[in-house]
């Protein structure tokens, strides 16, 4: 019931006295006062549409960090607060419930200097990694977990990727809307206030991503706004760092990285999961009987016609935005978007997927995310099995699970990668959930059940995803 306990609310301000030491710090800052200042007051294309008034005039740099997850020191002294948009680590004191200090995560190096076997960021249906000169990603983990091993904490984050938007604003953008290459490096006409920090930045960024819809930042660790009249590009700069990190507790050095494992072991293993997706937008419209699905029905009744062939009402124009994703997923017929061919060989007929309405099986959308976060984790767990320190992980849009032997934290070793709904690769999760073999998709949680607790005596991993029955 929680009879009897006490709330301490900690305040971020003593670790964040201004946006300028913060970023100096490599603490990533979404929407600085400076930025806010650009777009209201000196932004060509934005001045008129935004407005950060009310923002500014309350701001204080503490109001832009972003807490996401929390874990305890393993004698409970400290709590560490990861700031999944920020990329950084809050360390508190527990006995005085006060912030002691913020840790920025690294950026990921995506060039041949940076220590992986490289990146996918082209739609081509199969598993391309290349190198990226130039190019870096915020870590960004959604969850951490901590534990112990010869004597020292350490704590491991599963560098998902995240952004932010104020009303109107989008920190994320695709990169062909921020720049033009055709002959030199030039920014696009929401940006023209932009520069370049120097040549080679411009001419990095356009040998890797000309043209395409790479989602990249325009806050803090790619544009400098210490003028806000005319902000400098420094970088080009991605979200997530597609894979897990080990950091030791007590000085946030990076002891261990997993590089390119989760896009090159899932393409070996499960190559039609290759970043992949499958999430609440892939729910059904309605089945060949009309009856509505659930998530669409939520949002907003009465949008599909009750005569056959039960199509969404007038393209869908009173939907909600939520309503015409799902729609947009699913349909094929009479009006082509994204949904997939019933006829397909590769696709599996079922209930939400027939002539007019079939949303993609997870094996007909590879590198859908491989411009956006490729193989993201989630959920990451540390616990004690077959004597060993196991951690497992799991990419959330994929579904791919993978199990580590994490006993010496600098020499990590791979044990086995696992995909949680092998139905996916034909059926989409209306399918796959109508005949009970879903599994589960997109995993948002994962637990960890010691031998103790577990009812077979054996160690356990309970996954839950946003799709499953189960």
């Amino acid at each position: 019931s929680g009879a009897g306990g006490t709330v301490t609310t900690v305040n971020f301000a003593p670790v964040a006295a201004t946006d300028a030491g913060l970023i100096a710090a490599g603490v990533h800052l979404p929407l600085e006062l400076n930025a806010q200042v650009y777009y209201d007051d000196n932004s060509g294309e934005f001045a008129s549409k935004l407005d950060f008034g009310a923002s500014r005039a309350a701001y204080t740099p503490a109001t832009q960090l972003e807490p996401e997850w929390v874990a305890w020191s393993a004698d409970e002294s400290k709590l560490y607060v990861n700031l999944q948009e920020n990329s950084a680590i809050i360390t508190i004191d527990v006995a005085t419930a006060t912030a002691e200090k913020i840790d920025a995560l690294d950026l990921k190096d995506w060039s041949s200097t940076g220590g992986t076997a490289g990146i996918d960021t082209v739609k081509d249906d199969a598993c391309t990694l290349a190198f990226k000169p130039g190019f870096k990603a915020m870590r960004m983990p959604d969850s951490i977990a901590v534990y112990s091993a010869g004597g020292q904490d350490y704590i491991i984050t599963a560098n998902e990727g995240d952004d932010k938007e104020y009303g109107d604003f989008e920190e994320k953008q695709k990169f062909k809307d921020v720049m033009s290459c055709s002959s030199t490096p030039v920014f696009k006409s929401d940006f023209t206030e932009f520069s370049f920090l120097n040549a080679q930045v411009g001419t990095d960024a356009c040998t890797n991503f000309d043209g395409t819809k790479m989602r990249i930042t325009i806050g803090s660790s790619a544009v400098d706004y210490s003028t806000p009249a005319a902000p400098v590009y420094k970088a080009t700069v991605g979200f997530g760092g597609r894979g897990l990190s080990i950091w030791k507790a007590s000085d946030m050095s990076l002891v261990w990285d997993s590089g390119s494992i989760l896009e090159t072991e899932q393409c070996a293993k499960y190559p039609w999961a290759h970043n992949t997706v499958a999430d609440e937008e892939f729910s059904m419209v309605r089945d060949a009987d009309g009856n509505v699905g659930a998530r669409f029905n939520l949002e907003g009744p009465g949008k599909v016609s009750t005569v056959p062939p039960y199509l969404v009402t007038g393209d869908c124009d009173t939907c909600n935005k939520l309503q015409e994703d799902i729609w947009k997923l699913n349909a094929f017929s009479p009006i082509e978007e994204d949904g997939c061919d019933v006829n397909d060989a590769a696709v599996t007929r079922g209930p939400g997927c027939d002539e007019n309405y079939c949303a993609c099986p997870l094996g007909k959308t590879v590198d859908e995310r491989s411009l956006k976060d490729g193989a993201g984790p989630e959920a990451v767990v540390v616990g004690e099995a077959c004597g060993m320190t196991i951690m497992v992980t799991a990419t959330e849009k994929q579904g791919t699970a993978f199990v580590f032997d994490v006993s010496d934290p600098p020499n990590t070793q791979l044990l086995f990668v696992q995909h949680l709904s092998p139905a996916s690769q034909t059926k989409n999760p209306s399918v796959a959930y109508a005949d009970r073999t879903l599994g589960e998709v997109d995993p948002e949680s994962i637990t960890f059940l010691t031998a103790e607790k577990s009812p077979t005596g054996n160690a356990g991993i309970l996954f839950s995803g946003s799709w499953g029955g189960t």
